[in-house]
């Protein structure tokens, strides 16, 4: 999966696309009938990407943005008790979690 990453700003650009081609709907599907629970990690990790992405618009909600700023931290954060749960979701799904974050 291509995605750029600005660390200092602590925001990543993905598109859709990049993300279906790396899981489609198809292999998730299957990956969740054989081991549904790794299945439902990497939806988790997928849906703190999406939040992670989603572009800014003028009059969105408060809530969207807390989401946004919530997966960005989920996602970003190295310390902390907001790291340890990536790291153990990372692992829960079979992901290294360097690679989700780059």
């Amino acid at each position: 999966m291509v995605s750029s990453i600005d660390p200092l700003k602590n925001t990543m650009t993905i598109s859709s696309k990049e993300i279906i081609e790396e899981v489609s709907t198809t292999s998730l599907f299957k990956l969740t009938e054989s081991e549904p629970d790794r299945g439902l990690y990497i939806a988790v990790i997928m849906r703190a990407i999406l939040d992670a992405s989603k572009r800014e618009e003028k009059n969105e909600s408060s809530e969207i943005k807390t989401y946004r700023e919530d997966a960005k931290n989920w996602l970003f954060k190295e310390t902390g008790a907001t790291s340890k749960d990536f790291v153990l979701i990372c692992d829960l799904a079979g992901l290294p979690c360097d690679k989700v974050r780059k």
